[in-house]
């Protein structure tokens, strides 16, 4: 007996772990755990993606893909001396700042403390925020601090008589802060910084011509970044296999190049001299470098535009002693930097055309008896190198005349020693041409088993960014490729040369200084190495998290970092572009690294040669510009033209940031809607007059206008007169600095100016401490915290260290308040953004709520959970002096009031309402920012007073504003990676998705467990919404939803798509009829999003499909959906080779409908024409209904008679999922 498919959705959504019933037909292997992609493949010719490796890899050997060889090693030998595995600790502000933030909110979970928990948290990298556990389930990521402050209650109040403790509670959390809990076992940093010296021959394989590809492929869109990724990846990795075939080792991806390393360790050396084992290594790199260039010295690209172009490389070759650095440790993250004249060496030999494998002086030196080349010799002269054109090959290279060379005058690695070459080396580079006497080839050495590997997790980890390891960790490496908004950062450390003497304390010192300003800003150092441009540091802002202002913590790193390594007489030059980039695994499975690939990347490494050899500390583009310049004041300086752009590049250089200006009394804010929050501010206001005090919290998410309502309540007060109004707020960038929220407050209390002198500020601030046993103390020096200005230590301050200093910071703080509320009497106190109050800033105003009375106080946030704020809050709450404003989507009149406002009209027309209706959410932030871009546009227009569409330009918004994709995609990031998979997964399902088909495609098969309770959790979390009469979700907003997919590439989009129609395909096939339209979707986005390789039988299956959802809409007289299906099919019946046997009959089909949806009859008999049918009037003839013209002059039109629907199956219900 059949079942219904309606019963089985209902019964696997409440039991999820439940087995799929046999009408799921599991001979097809589609659905349950032996889900093959190998299936997908072969049903719908699915070819990039890889074999399915029978054998699951497992962690330690992931993690081993993403370091060298040598570090391995290194790994290994140092966890075979360590008796226990390493465990991870904390440092600063980072660790005990999770007390007051927003990730024990609402949206995550709620954290037992008592002692008997079983799932105590967990340690992580405090950019992590929240993290899966293995079993794909939440778990709490907090700090590690002493057990006795995680487990407390903080009852601040626990008698209202009694004064609660904050003293003591600031010494525990000072102590906390100083001395963090020792991990049980020894750590693997404890050896941090460390180096080694060994023998070695580098080979730098580099792309000659990728700024101009790069530029070519990003103009594309997300596809053709993608597809230069996908296209780098596949030549990357037959690199990497030549290179691991030979015996070396790949140590880093340099942008467009690979540095690859042969060492000495790698070889049986016993017995041999410097000289032989020089000889040996520069050989073995010399016949890879020429192996290569045989094989791969030109690889082609198609597009499928028409357009292809080649990838060619140049391949330089040095040898010299080498040493391996081991430095950094910032927040366990250690850089693995190699230095050594070699890299000097290069500098000259990449300077060619392609096609060649060059020597430097030393290296030929050491084979010059054993190889055929030829010199290249250098005039002195300022153009750019030119090397001869032509690719050399292994043979038939008759010429060995010399090469003359206009090369620059590089200095020699032995210019920059001092030391005079030997008579031996020549003074010219050479190109190899071949090896007379080769080597024997031996391959690179095996990793250790994978019992060992196991116990080395902990090490390998810790040279390996933390995103990275928690998706290995959470089986999403797959996944870990994404598009995104980023901010790059390139930092030359000129003159720093890690191999000179006692150079190792200083290269630590400054690596550090770079990862702590990063990690701060929550950015995260791509990598630091040594090539030919000299020390570089990569940094990324947006990948592989999102801020709402990832452009403006850069800024702020870069200007943290160029401040602090100058204070080291460490120059630096800096480059810093924004963008949207591939951020995701570069290389193959055997060796890999994640990176950003885009344009704007290579800009930023011109810039930072431009900006060294301008004279400018640093230089940003245009886009990081217009992120940026409501934040901060930059200098603009004439454009520069950088190597590979056509165009000259606008620059600009940042100077200081903007701070908030101070409350100007009298200016008015005008307000749309929150009548009733409005009404709560009025009425705290008007009884403060009364001596009435009040506390109010505006609470909402992101984008919910609770910064307008401070700015109302600053106005309000401030037409009174006698109140005075205080204002300042966290900073979401800055967390972790104390007090920092309170600086604006004090600064106006004391009426600090920055013309002020020392002397006049010490005369403000005594005002407060007179006849105060502060006066008597001369204890301003704690306030430096505080203020600008720095107060010298006096002989008291100066005893007072660690938690008595913490303690009596908060108390005199507390007394300087409490005396000017005193002077003052009617005070208004705001503070914005209190999700980003650090602890010290937090216990303050717990204080403030306590003791001082007669004054309201405003706080707007997130909504956030903590010990210390809830506390706060339970207290407001019994002493009946708190009103709470939750903030919830605004109506539809509020939001056309809003569009009136922005477009400066009295009415707007439905079509433009319709443009923002499903897309807002009564989010008004959302609302403003596409009513901006619609603007830009030019897709509105505005005439008498009102808001029409502009029908010469109109259409749908098709971009996501950035400034709204940015603040979806932070919210993303912060949720827990299977419900980050799950999102992204239900996105290509679509708006409205259900849980058996979510079941059926989710790709980590061991989370699957899981979706029941993180769908809940998303719900929880005002992401989706479930219906649960229908057994659907849909997302709670269109944007989220597009967010969500846009941050997944194409390939993933494909597989994604075309699981979903086979698993519909196979899994209601009795009901196929019911999914014309969603499998057409599924299979034609699949074609679309395929550039290259589409397998025609995919096609002619997806338009099949399609032509029955035609005419389903046909029958209704959906006229403009059989338009935009028979458009959509043309697309798609282009990607069919022109003689495919079925292309004339799918197009023929296609015109024909497209003519029969028209109500113009020029339309269709131009349509007609197209399909090389009969003529029109003979075709319809015999069916007059079949079409229903309308002439452009008539206002009339005969509506046909109705069709006769089609006979459906007897169950009209059908499967209750997502049409």
């Amino acid at each position: 007996m059949e079942q219904n498919p309606g019963f089985l959705l209902e019964s696997l959504r409440t039991n999820p772990s439940a087995d799929v019933p046999e009408m799921f037909d599991h001979r097809r292997g589609i659905l349950e755990n032996n889900q093959s992609l190998e299936t997908l493949n072969r049903l719908y010719g699915n070819t990039s993606t890889e074999k399915k490796e029978k054998k699951p890899r497992t962690t330690a050997e992931s993690l081993c893909s993403f370091l060298p060889h040598s570090v391995v090693e290194s790994c290994l030998q140092r966890s075979v001396s360590s008796q226990h595995a390493r465990k991870k600790g904390t440092s600063s502000f980072e660790s005990i700042n999770f007390l007051s933030s927003s990730y024990f909110s609402k949206n995550s979970f709620s954290l037992d403390h008592s002692p008997k928990s079983q799932n105590s948290p967990k340690m992580t990298s405090p950019n992590s925020l929240r993290s899966p556990n293995s079993s794909g389930t939440l778990t709490p990521s907090p700090p590690q601090i002493a057990s006795s402050l995680l487990n407390a209650k903080f009852k601040l109040f626990p008698d209202e008589k009694k004064e609660p403790d904050f003293g003591t509670l600031s010494m525990e959390i000072h102590s906390a802060i100083t001395n963090p809990v020792s991990s049980n076992g020894k750590s693997t940093l404890k050896e941090i910084p460390y180096s080694k010296q060994f023998k070695g021959t580098l080979l730098f394989t580099d792309l000659t011509n990728f700024t101009s590809i790069s530029e070519r492929m990003s103009s594309l869109g997300a596809a053709g970044v993608e597809m230069l990724a996908k296209h780098l990846n596949n030549y990357f990795g037959q690199i990497i296999e030549m290179i691991s075939s030979h015996g070396g080792e790949l140590y880093k991806f340099a942008g467009d190049a690979l540095i690859s390393v042969f060492s000495e360790d790698a070889f049986p050396m016993a017995g041999k001299s410097q000289d032989e084992i020089f000889t040996d290594l520069t050989l073995r790199a010399v016949q890879c470098g020429l192996e290569i260039q045989s094989k791969l010295g030109k690889y082609l690209i198609s597009m499928s535009d028409g357009y292809s172009f080649q990838l060619t490389i140049r391949i330089g070759v040095g040898t010299s002693e080498m040493q391996a650095f081991h430095i950094g440790g910032v927040d366990n993250y250690v850089e693995y930097v190699l230095d050594g004249e070699a890299f000097a060496q290069l500098k000259t030999t990449i300077e060619g055309d392609s096609g060649n494998v060059v020597c430097s002086p030393e290296s030929w030196s050491y084979i010059k008896k054993l190889c055929d080349g030829v010199p290249i010799i250098a005039r002195r002269y300022s153009n750019p190198v030119i090397f001869p054109s032509g690719a050399p090959g292994l043979a038939g290279l008759a010429s060995r005349k010399p090469v003359v060379s206009n090369e620059s005058n590089f200095p020699t690695p032995s210019a920059l020693t001092g030391n005079a070459p030997p008579e031996r080396i020549p003074q010219n580079n050479q190109r190899v041409l071949s090896v007379l006497s080769p080597v024997p080839i031996q391959p690179l050495r095996n990793l250790p088993d994978v019992e060992t590997l196991k116990k080395m997790e902990d090490h390998l980890s810790s040279y390996i960014q933390w995103a990275v390891v928690e998706r290995i960790k959470s089986g999403q490496l797959l996944y870990l490729g994404e598009f995104r908004l980023v901010t790059v950062l390139f930092i030359n450390l000129t003159s720093l040369v890690l191999t000179k003497a006692h150079n190792l304390d200083r290269a630590n010192k400054v690596i550090r200084v770079i990862q702590r300003a990063v990690m701060n800003y929550e950015g995260f150092v791509r990598q630091t190495l040594v090539d030919d441009k000299g020390t570089v540091c990569i940094i990324v802002f947006g990948a592989p998290v999102s801020h709402e202002d990832d452009a403006v913590r850069g800024i702020r790193a870069a200007m943290q970092i160029r401040k602090e390594l100058e204070d080291m007489q460490q120059t630096t030059s800096i480059g810093i572009t924004s963008g949207k980039c591939y951020c995701g695994a570069l290389g193959n499975t055997k060796r890999q690294e994640y990176a950003v690939v885009g344009d704007i990347v290579n800009l930023s490494a011109r810039l930072m040669k431009a900006a060294e050899d301008l004279g400018h500390p640093m230089l940003c583009d245009m886009a990081t510009y217009n992120r940026t310049n409501q934040a901060w004041v930059f200098d603009s300086h004439t454009p520069v033209t950088v190597k590979g752009k056509t165009l000259p590049i606008e620059i600009f250089t940042p100077i200081k940031e903007l701070k908030a200006e101070k409350t100007k009394a009298g200016r008015k804010v005008e307000i749309i809607g929150r009548k009733k929050e409005r009404a709560v501010i009025q009425e705290a206001i008007q009884k403060l007059s009364e001596g009435k005090g009040r506390t109010i919290l505006i609470e909402g998410e992101a984008g919910f206008g609770k910064s307008i309502l401070c700015d109302y309540a600053r106005a309000t007060a401030s037409e009174n007169e006698e109140i005075t109004v205080l204002e300042g707020g966290g900073d979401p960038i800055d967390r972790y600095t104390p007090y920092l929220p309170w600086k604006r407050v004090f600064e106006e209390i004391f009426q600090i100016n920055f013309t002020d002198c020392l002397d006049t500020v010490k005369k403000n601030i005594g005002i407060y401490t007179e006849n105060s046993p502060w006066a008597s103390k001369d204890c301003l020096a704690f306030l430096n915290g505080v203020i600008r200005l720095k107060i010298e230590e006096s002989d008291y301050t100066q005893t007072v260290t660690g938690k008595n200093r913490s303690v009596q910071t908060l108390d005199l703080l507390l007394h300087l308040f409490c005396s000017f509320v005193e002077k003052k009497g009617k005070v208004v106190l705001i503070l914005d953004d209190c999700h980003a109050l650090d602890i010290s800033s937090l216990a303050l105003l717990a204080k403030v709520v306590k003791r001082v009375e007669g004054i309201v106080v405003i706080l707007a946030s997130r909504p956030m959970s903590s010990p210390l704020w809830n506390e706060m809050t339970a207290h407001l709450k019994r002493k009946s002096m708190f009103d709470v404003c939750k903030l919830d989507s605004m109506s539809e009149e509020d939001g056309k009031s809003i569009l009136c406002e922005i477009f400066k009209v009295r009415s707007i027309s439905d079509e433009v309402w319709n443009m923002f209706k499903s897309s807002w959410n009564g989010i008004p932030f959302f609302l403003q920012e596409l009513a901006r871009s619609l603007r830009s546009s030019n897709m509105v227009v505005v005439d008498n007073d009102k808001c029409d569409v502009n029908v010469t330009n109109a259409g749908n918004l098709q971009t996501i504003p950035e400034s709204i994709e940015q603040m979806i995609t932070s919210t993303i990031d912060v949720l827990p990676l299977p419900q980050q998979l799950i999102l992204k997964v239900a996105s290509v399902i679509g708006q409205v998705f259900d849980f058996v088909t979510l079941r059926g495609i989710f790709p980590i098969r061991e989370h699957v467990h899981t979706l029941s309770e993180n769908l809940s959790a998303l719900v929880q979390c005002g992401i989706i919404e479930e219906d649960r009469h229908h057994g659907h979700w849909r997302f709670h907003n269109s944007m989220i939803r597009d967010v969500a997919y846009n941050l997944l590439l194409n390939s993933q989009k494909i597989e994604l798509h075309t699981m979903v129609a086979t698993y519909i395909e196979n899994t209601f096939e009795n009901y196929i009829s019911f999914y014309y339209t969603l499998l057409a979707y599924h299979l034609c986005n699949a074609v679309i999003l395929r550039m290259t390789g589409v397998e025609p039988t995919v096609v002619v299956k997806a338009v099949n499909f399609l032509l029955k959802s035609i005419d389903l809409s046909k029958e209704s007289f959906a006229d403009e959906e059989v338009r935009s299906k028979c458009q959509l099919g043309l697309q798609v019946v282009e990607r069919l080779p022109s003689e495919h046997p079925d292309r004339k009959n799918l197009e023929n089909s296609l015109y024909l409908r497209l003519a029969m949806s028209t109500q113009l009859m020029e339309e269709a008999s131009e349509y007609f024409s197209k399909s090389k049918l009969p003529s029109l009037s003979d075709t319809i003839a015999g069916d007059f209904t079949t079409f229903h013209f309308k002439r452009k002059n008539d206002d009339t039109m005969e509506m046909p008679p109705p069709l006769v629907a089609p006979k459906r199956l007897k169950s009209a219900e059908g499967p209750k999922t997502a049409h």
